[in-house]
């Protein structure tokens, strides 16, 4: 139960921090709780620093009250100074208080003084000990025998500055606006991390959008914003594929124009040079003219082959193309296309080994287009195989499907050939010789016929041997 309940609680705490909406949340509840807090806390000491004055006011007040009655009680004048100060010693405890006592006049009775205006009299023509002002300074009227004077009480220090600030609203509303700029500092220190990712994203952005594709954005965290990012560096990356690709695309297109002028050109200039001397009527005897003829007839039927194996490529680079997919036996197929190709692997002095499973291997294909592609490499193998020699076809079952493999022996092929094999119109062959009968056209279109059905096709080499091997879905 324990350990359900924690793997419950690391769950829930990993889909809330997963939520950006739910960190500014919980970021702003924080924020809310320290500022009131703050607010609270100061507001504390201040009431009871209002309340510690408030009680020493009465306090002073009372003792005012009390020595105003007794100096009214004894009878003395304004003169008996000496008493009225033992009666301030005695009845006073608090030496913190300041004690003035003035005529009418303003003329300081006690202490002795010339003349004060510091606590100014109020009304003293009522006769009664009484409190008058406030309870920062307490005024009594007192009837002397001689005389009615005013005794100022009043506490060294004045602090009644806080209660008056408190009371007026100036106080709460500084704490208020402290607590407010305590919440901006602390949303912003929390948030910081946040605010400078977004301005990492927006800066990286910049980047990408000055054609820098190989720019990546960091990830951190696994919120909103660290998804975007993802989701920017996969644009980003896509991006920068598909521009590759369309390099490589146009690159292919370069070469292949290069190669298609070559292929074309040859056969057209050899036509265009018979039917000239055919022409001028260059020959001395009815074979020679003959000879022209049959020349220029082959080349023409060279330039057809090589034309329609370029319209089969691309027709097959298409995307409406359909296929007829059926189940095939592939045992049987492979055995008719030998017994067509017999005569021709006895005249290239060509001998087959083969190496079928005895159970029927079935593939959901094409039979037109498949076939294709093991007539190509068939071909391919009697044109470049070293004869006198043998050609090895093994088609067995692996667990990805059906496994066909062709192979024969060859001059030495390099690793970056191997990888070109099936370019378009790439052939081993420099001098690109039609003794062969190639055109680099036939690997291009099986591996092409292959993809169309969900296959792999590809090359290996070993030892002066080369293998292909062509890889069908179950």
């Amino acid at each position: 139960m324990k350990a359900f309940i924690n793997k419950f609680i690391k769950a829930a705490a990993a889909r809330l921090t997963g939520k950006l909406t739910v960190q500014l949340l919980i970021i702003f509840f924080c924020c809310t709780i320290a500022s009131i807090s703050f607010f609270n806390i100061c507001m504390l000491f201040v009431r009871r620093a209002v309340d510690k004055h408030e009680l020493k006011s009465e306090k002073m007040l009372l003792d005012g009250y009390n020595l105003s009655l007794a100096i009214q009680n004894e009878d003395i004048t304004s003169d008996d100074t000496d008493k009225i100060a033992i009666l301030v010693n005695t009845i006073l405890e608090d030496p913190a208080y300041e004690i003035i006592l003035t005529d009418t006049e303003g003329h300081q009775v006690y202490p002795p003084e010339e003349h004060t205006d510091r606590m100014p009299a109020e009304d003293s023509k009522n006769t009664d000990a009484k409190l008058t002002v406030s309870a920062d300074i307490g005024q009594y009227a007192v009837r002397l025998n001689d005389k009615v004077i005013l005794l100022s009480i009043a506490s060294h220090g004045n602090r009644g500055w806080v209660v008056r600030y408190y009371n007026n609203g100036l106080i709460p509303a500084a704490m208020a606006l402290l607590s407010i700029i305590i919440f901006v500092l602390l949303f912003l220190l929390l948030t910081k991390k946040k605010i400078r990712y977004v301005a990492e994203i927006a800066s990286g952005i910049r980047v990408i959008s000055q054609g820098n594709l190989d720019y990546s954005i960091g990830i951190k965290g696994n919120d909103e914003l660290a998804r975007l990012a993802d989701e920017l560096n996969y644009m980003t990356c896509e991006l920068n594929n598909y521009f590759l690709r369309e390099k490589n695309r146009e690159k292919a297109k370069s070469e292949l124009m290069l190669s298609i002028s070559h292929d074309l050109k040859s056969p057209l200039t050899a036509i265009i040079g018979y039917l000239t001397l055919l022409k001028d009527k260059e020959y001395d005897r009815d074979e020679a003219m003959s000879d022209y003829i049959e020349r220029a007839y082959q080349k023409s039927l060279r330039l057809k082959g090589l034309l329609q194996s370029l319209l089969d490529y691309e027709g097959l680079s298409g995307e409406d193309i359909r296929l007829d997919k059926q189940q095939i036996v592939l045992n049987h197929l492979l055995e008719q296309l030998l017994s067509e190709y017999a005569d021709m692997l006895s005249q290239n002095k060509l001998r087959v080994i083969k190496d079928f499973a005895d159970d029927n291997i079935t593939a959901d294909a094409d039979p037109d287009y498949i076939i294709r592609v093991y007539e190509n490499l068939l071909t391919n193998a009697i044109r470049y195989s070293i004869k006198p020699g043998e050609i090895r076809l093994a088609l067995k079952t692996s667990n990805e499907g059906p496994l066909f493999s062709i192979s024969n022996k060859c001059e030495k092929i390099e690793q970056d050939e191997l990888n070109r094999l099936f370019d378009i119109f790439y052939r081993l062959e420099k001098s690109r010789s039609e003794k062969t009968g190639g055109n680099g056209m036939g690997l291009a279109i099986a591996e092409r016929i292959t993809k169309l059905h969900g296959g792999k096709i590809w090359a290996e080499y070993m030892d002066g041997e080369i293998t292909f091997l062509v890889l069908l879905p179950r």
